[in-house]
């Protein structure tokens, strides 16, 4: 049967919610698990509904007019150390359980990737499993760490959730906070690369869905009003933010973001809401544990470790990132590459320098005119190896082994590619 490839239409809505809904609830390993494909469907019925959805960033497969597999592609915009660069985001990529195994959702990966590179888009990301996505190109750069906590090392306070220190409160968000949140937010694009950009209005309009009932207008995947909580301190200012939700089946609370200004917030933060959310539980037995995502470095997290939880690592999902066009990945960095360098000495006539790569000799040619610093390469890449390397050392996510492959001066080479934890909330990677 021939199997024909095309965009989606705005026709394919409920064809599509179905393929998400049948294809995420049955594994690889042919288990099923229905409640995440019902997860997976509200969360693209949410997306589909939105104004600027365009279909036509969906790729499908299709035969004898039944949708076999798709592939999407949202427009995102990540920060990496202060350039705003275009990095669609990919999801969902999906095959129906009875089509696997035939490379139809990989020939729709490829047709979108090579779409998106023509429109200028210098590179892709993806939340996957790492032993997949490198056969496409995908770089695994962002590992996805959580804190396990359990629930009695962090509650403090009386039985009404009071915190013993008096430090501030808990309390659900006003109107009048979202200029401080979104400064909280934008806060921790220093000292983590590759965060979403979020504007004014994406934070207007993610707080006004708090506020809808799913099933009333549309079905939501956000937190009910009174799960986004900020951290409010005894002198009025606003310190942090977050999100949570009781997954009582797991016997546990997700933090699923957060932002704190220091430890000691922090702290009193995870121990306030847990304390909260104890106390209103009929059956507190039914909780054993908070988990928060972020990395080690994350300010609850580390509060959390400190409390005597232990940093997670929960494979096999990773942040994957491909750059589609080095080119105009270079050019958009530019300005964040000058400023690391200026004002190095470069040598030569020109004022210029080049940096080799291993194993396949690739080289990046760097030339200083009054007006500015160039960067290209004088030798592409050509192997897998050295395109992983370069992505790895442009996100500043290596090791040792990779610094030993790059041909330059030490100083330079340090200056070129600082290490820097990359990070994404993967909550809200795709809008």
């Amino acid at each position: 049967m021939a199997t024909t490839y095309r965009k989606a239409g705005a026709g394919d809505r409920e064809a599509l919610l179905d393929l998400i809904a049948r294809g995420f609830a049955v594994d690889s390993q042919g288990a099923l698990d229905l409640r995440e494909g019902e997860e997976h469907r509200i969360l693209f019925s949410y997306l589909y509904s939105l104004p600027g959805w365009d279909p036509g960033r969906v790729f499908v497969a299709e035969e004898a007019g039944q949708l076999l597999a798709a592939v999407g592609f949202f427009p995102q915009v990540l920060s990496l150390d202060r350039a705003d660069i275009p990095v669609w985001a990919i999801s969902p990529v999906v095959t129906a359980p009875e089509a696997r195994s035939r490379g139809l959702a990989g020939h729709c990966l490829n047709l979108g990737m090579e779409e998106v590179r023509q429109q200028g888009i210098p590179a892709a990301f993806l939340w996957g499993i790492p032993d997949f996505y490198p056969r496409f190109g995908f770089v695994p750069v962002l590992p996805r760490y959580r804190t396990r906590l359990a629930l009695a090392a962090a509650r403090v306070g009386d039985k009404d959730g009071r915190e013993r220190n008096g430090r501030g409160r808990l309390r659900e968000y006003k109107v009048s906070d979202l200029l401080r949140i979104g400064e909280l937010y934008s806060g921790t694009n220093r000292s983590f690369w590759l965060q979403p950009l979020r504007t004014a209005e994406w934070w207007r309009d993610r707080l006004a869905e708090l506020d809808i009932e799913a099933g009333v207008l549309r079905e939501v995947p956000f937190p009910e009003r009174r799960n986004f909580l900020v951290w409010e301190k005894n002198d009025g200012s606003v310190a942090g933010y977050l999100y949570y939700k009781e997954e009582i089946r797991r016997e546990r609370i997700i933090i699923t973001e957060a932002v704190a200004s220091s430890p000691g917030d922090a702290s009193a933060m995870l121990q306030q809401l847990v304390t909260k959310i104890v106390a209103k539980t009929e059956d507190a037995s039914q909780l054993n544990q908070v988990v928060i995502q972020g990395t080690p470095l994350h300010l609850l997290n580390s509060a959390a470790y400190r409390m005597g939880g232990t940093h997670l690592d929960p494979a096999p999902r990773f942040g994957m990132l491909k750059i589609l066009d080095w080119d105009a990945f270079l050019a958009m960095l530019g300005p964040v590459l000058r400023e690391r360098l200026d004002p190095w000495p470069l040598s030569g006539a020109s004022g210029g320098a080049s940096i080799g790569f291993e194993p396949d000799g690739a080289l990046l040619q760097m030339e200083r005119s009054p007006e500015r610093l160039t960067f290209h390469f004088a030798k592409p890449p050509q192997s897998a190896a050295t395109l992983q390397l370069l992505t790895r050392l442009f996100l500043g996510f290596y090791d040792l082994e990779d610094l030993s492959l790059i041909q330059c001066d030490p100083a330079l080479r340090q200056r070129l590619f600082p290490a820097k934890y990359p990070f994404i909330w993967d909550a809200n990677y795709l809008y």
